[in-house]
């Protein structure tokens, strides 16, 4: 996730190959929302300080490289959700974190994005998020409410105090997109509609 990543940029840059690498909210500790660009890396999480490492690395190359750091990602499904809806309507309960945020964007906006920056060959840092974190309790309760299912089944916990979970909880995941909003018009999109989106593939 590291060193290869690394040695596999350096043959690239050495040939003059223009580099996108893809990065994540998570090179931050989650203390606030709308983490901007510039600001200084806090990693709490081994993912999180995986890619950190690789984007301390690839900051050396500064003109021939763009990072793109984004919140969850979504696609036309998420197993977790299905999953979840699946539970419901077998009348079993679920248990989903209270004090664990998400920020969506969907798969598609992402390669909208990417498709530009690659047109432009755009380099620097760019955010790209979710309007607002939505704690996966919160997203669990929009599930079967939007569902019609059964919402007395979800019994939410807390990650900070699974035994299941040994990470750090990371609070909030929203990055700023002043950069991508200036330069390409883009703004964040809505997290409940993006949800709705994926809600609306797992009725029966």
């Amino acid at each position: 996730n590291v060193d290869n990543i690394i040695d596999l940029a350096n043959q690239l840059f050495s040939k003059g190959i223009f580099v996108i690498y893809m990065s994540t909210s998570a090179v931050f500790d989650g203390s606030k929302s709308f983490r901007k660009a510039e600001e200084t890396l806090s990693p709490i999480t081994e993912y999180g300080k995986q890619r950190a490492d690789v984007e301390s690395h690839l900051s050396c190359f500064a003109d021939s490289v763009t990072i793109l750091r984004t919140t969850k990602v979504v696609g036309s499904t998420v197993p977790l959700f299905r999953e979840r809806s699946a539970r419901l309507r077998a009348n079993k309960s679920i248990h989903p974190f209270s004090d664990m945020t998400l920020a969506p964007i969907p798969l598609k906006y992402v390669v909208s994005v990417l498709k530009m920056i690659i047109d432009r060959r755009t380099n620097g840092i760019f955010q790209l998020s979710g309007d607002r974190d939505l704690s996966y309790k919160e997203v669990a309760f929009m599930e079967a409410e939007y569902l019609g299912l059964k919402t007395e089944l979800i019994q939410p916990i807390m990650a900070s105090q699974y035994d299941g979970y040994k990470e750090p909880v990371i609070k909030y995941t929203t990055l700023d997109m002043e950069r991508l909003k200036n330069l390409f018009g883009i703004i964040p999109p809505k997290s409940e509609w993006i949800l709705h989106q994926i809600f609306s593939i797992l009725e029966p």
